[in-house]
């Protein structure tokens, strides 16, 4: 699980370059919700970063839980997005 998070920051500058087509449209730049896209799209490596690191750590000291919380946050930006774009569209 760990391999496929560290797999979608392959794809992560093909998504930022998507960042500037948020503002295009009129009227798009004062709506948070272009923003706040802007923001997880911007910070997705950061987190996935942050949570791949909770996860080995917790691993090497069998921790199970902690483990699989790592994960979660390594994937919470991606779920953010989906639900985003899901209630934007």
């Amino acid at each position: 699980m760990t391999v496929l998070s560290a797999l979608t920051i392959v794809a992560w500058p093909f998504a930022l370059y998507m960042t500037i087509f948020l503002f295009l449209a009129p009227g798009a730049a004062v709506k948070p919700l272009s923003w706040l896209s802007a923001f997880l799209l911007i910070s997705y490596p950061a987190v996935v970063y942050v949570g791949i690191s909770i996860a080995k750590k917790a691993h090497e000291h069998t921790q199970t839980l902690r483990a699989i919380f790592g994960l979660f946050v390594a994937n919470i930006n991606f779920l953010l997005l989906f639900v985003l774009l899901k209630w934007w569209l």
